[in-house]
């Protein structure tokens, strides 16, 4: 079942991604490197339901230049005896001026998303599904947008077979962006974020990762597009 939706959804990738490059004769592509620092908690508060949170500082040209803010805050529901999480929140984005294809001026985006996360194991290997809906807000150009973002997860310790404490592991993820509804103008593709890392989880409560992400941005003016060089540092926390 899982390697049947996998090979549908990369079918789906290349597909998407095949026709992005066939409308790119007229576009312009430039090449940046970033770094991302995040924050990652999870705040248990009840055995049905959790706080997330999340803070992600962006820079640009390295470290060089303030690329983005991005603060969320979300609710979870774990659903009893299964590995599936419901959750709901809010995110608040402030993009800036930045890197060979800057903006006019500081944009400022509020969202709403609702996420479905799925969690399965095989032998070593821990997978992840993770749908999310966005309804987003764009201040600056009173514009609302929709967008559907899937990503997939796997995680695997290096050493022992469990992922336990005081445990290195290799994590890499893939996540898909796509518009949908009004405002797309027919650009349906938005961004791809490819990721490859190490982390190592210290204890039930903390967790370090670093690794590469390559992001791959159509812009809304439909001519533009970044391929993003990042190394991402993230580190997680929970609350029990």
């Amino acid at each position: 079942m899982l390697m049947k939706f996998l090979k549908s959804y990369f079918i789906v990738f290349i597909a998407l991604v095949t026709f992005t490059f066939s409308q790119a004769q007229d576009q312009q592509l430039v090449d940046q490197r970033n770094v991302w620092l995040n924050y990652m908690g999870n705040h248990q508060l009840s055995k049905k339901f959790s706080l997330h949170t999340f803070y992600a500082l962006r820079r640009s040209d390295f470290i060089t230049e303030s690329q983005q803010s991005l603060l969320r805050l979300g609710l979870n529901y774990h659903l009893p005896n299964s590995h599936l999480i419901f959750s709901t929140g809010y995110d608040w984005l402030l993009t800036y001026p930045y890197g060979k294809q800057p903006i006019a001026k500081r944009s400022n985006e509020h969202r709403i998303y609702q996420r479905f996360m799925l969690k399965s194991q095989w032998n070593r290997f821990i997978f992840k599904h993770r749908f999310l809906f966005e309804q987003r807000f764009l201040i600056a150009s009173s514009i609302f947008r929709l967008r559907i973002r899937y990503r997939f997860d796997i995680l695997c310790p290096i050493i022992t077979n469990v992922l336990s404490d005081k445990t290195w592991f290799l994590a890499f993820f893939n996540e898909l962006f796509i518009n949908h509804g009004r405002h797309t103008n027919n650009r349906v593709f938005n961004q791809n974020w490819a990721y490859l890392g190490i982390g190592y989880k210290y204890s039930k409560q903390f967790s370090l990762g670093i690794g590469y992400m390559n992001q791959y941005l159509s812009k809304s003016n439909g001519y533009q597009i970044e391929q993003n060089h990042t190394i991402s540092l993230t580190v997680g926390y929970s609350f029990k």
